[in-house]
């Protein structure tokens, strides 16, 4: 493409396809799913357009250099192609229009229908009972009253009456008391504060920009009014811990209560804990954690079942970048930026 400027001698060129190139945006998400070589395109459940036109009222396309070939023999249709079927076919005869893409694949190159092999199709797409792709037919469903009312009652009430009995004594106590609530007809909130992971307040503060340490602790729901009428309830034992009948599992556990609790001393100058040592492993520089983590990374970093297996977090930004440039240093080979 050329673009001409008010100078009639200079002639500007603009290359779309490095334009297309350089303004493409992937993101991480999408290029790990790339790396680990997951499926792109897939279609649930698989359909078929099966055209519908009058007699040489297909649509064309053509290039200045094939117009005239295309006009006398135009590519066939999936509709062409099953009537050239239907004279070459004796089973194809007995078939619908609409039931051919159950015992026939449409080949896109060859524009020809060729016997399934290995598998039938589905039902017609309206005989699936999938709504409209509208958006008027997808605002008129009260989504949240249908999910409600399509609950199965006496699968809920099987499934509680066989879970009950497998219940703690901490765990029924709670149980009793919200389903006490419950029957009374009389509204609560609860917090259920349990290790394992319950919601807890364990966690970072909410991030306020511009903002003190004291405006992220009056944003947290602890000081919210409604907390007043928030009815704590507690457990206290770590069913995980017990049932691994794991010491050091234990040790673990309890390590990471004193740190949310905390009782962990904290350096007054840098604001830092100091892990005991035995709580973790703990290793002196980002190139000793890679090695930890991602071990003979060199011949492995081809396996996308290893890599799924492992990963390394951090808390910044930053950190991450480092991260990742330790460990592509350490990858000999052809690279692709995404």
């Amino acid at each position: 493409m050329q673009q001409e400027t008010s100078d009639r001698n200079a002639v500007m060129h603009i290359d779309e396809v490095a334009q297309y190139q350089a303004g493409r945006y992937i993101s991480s998400n999408e290029a790990i799913w790339r790396i680990l070589s997951f499926p792109i395109h897939e279609r649930s459940p698989a359909v078929i357009h099966l055209a519908v036109h009058l007699e040489n009222g297909q649509r064309v396309y053509f290039t200045a250099s094939n117009v005239q070939q295309r006009a006398l023999n135009p590519p066939a249709t999936t509709l062409t192609a099953f009537f050239h079927l239907c004279q070459n076919d004796a089973f194809a005869k007995t078939l619908l229009y609409s039931d051919v893409p159950t015992y026939y694949t449409w080949n896109a190159s060859r524009k020809v229908f060729e016997r399934r092999k290995r598998a039938i199709a589905n039902k017609v797409l309206n005989q699936l009972g999938m709504p409209s792709p509208t958006r008027s037919a997808a605002a008129s469903f009260d989504v949240e009253l249908r999910r409600e009312q399509n609950y199965n009652i006496m699968d809920l009430s099987s499934y509680v009456s066989s879970n009950i009995p497998k219940l703690t004594l901490e765990q029924k106590g709670i149980y009793d008391k919200i389903m006490q609530t419950i029957n009374s007809g009389n509204g609560k909130i609860f917090f259920l504060d349990a290790p394992g992971g319950t919601g807890d307040f364990r966690q970072t503060l909410p991030v306020i920009p511009r903002s003190t340490p004291a405006d992220e602790i009056n944003a947290s729901l602890k000081r919210s009014a409604l907390w007043q009428h928030v009815k704590t309830l507690k457990l206290i034992k770590n069913m995980r811990v017990q049932l691994q009948n794991d010491r050091s599992a234990e040790i673990f556990s309890n390590q990471l209560l004193d740190i949310g609790n905390g009782k962990v001393p904290v350096d007054l100058t840098s604001g830092k804990i100091s892990l005991p040592h035995n709580f973790c492993n703990l290793v002196t520089s980002k190139g000793e954690l890679v090695e930890r983590v991602f071990p003979d990374i060199q011949t492995n970093f081809k396996n996308p079942n290893w890599l799924s297996e492992r990963a390394i977090l951090a808390a910044k930004n930053k950190d991450v970048y480092q991260l990742n440039n330790v460990i592509q240093s350490r990858i000999q080979n052809e690279t692709v930026t995404y």
